[in-house]
């Protein structure tokens, strides 16, 4: 990135980089979460005997979504930190060593 003139414009343009970043993790995780737990609620309060029904052996749909309501849990967990690691870490860790270098750089200047 070349900017001229604004010292802060990489800074800017990090931040901006990385609230994009978090926004689109927060949307995707909130967005499979409760769309999950929301259709799990909704069908066992408009299909009460259809989520008591069972499957196999001692297991219900009920019990049957449940778990697979944990596991999507796990999958949003481990994409979540997917996502940290190769999108947000990176970005995180530019801005935070740009801002060091102008904090040394301040602070040589001050004491010379």
């Amino acid at each position: 990135m070349t900017v001229t003139g604004d010292p802060l414009a990489y800074v800017r343009a990090d931040a901006a980089a990385l609230r994009r970043a978090h926004r689109s993790l927060r949307r995707s995780t909130v967005g499979l979460v409760l769309g999950g737990h929301l259709s799990y609620a909704a069908l066992s309060c408009l299909a009460p005997s259809l989520i008591g029904a069972r499957t196999t052996g001692h297991l219900t749909l009920g019990m049957a979504l449940g778990l697979g309501e944990m596991g999507l849990v796990a999958t949003v967990l481990v994409r979540h930190a997917r996502h940290t690691t190769e999108r947000i870490d990176p970005l995180a860790d530019r801005l935070r060593s740009y801002l060091a270098q102008r904090r040394s750089a301040a602070t040589k200047g001050a004491t010379a």
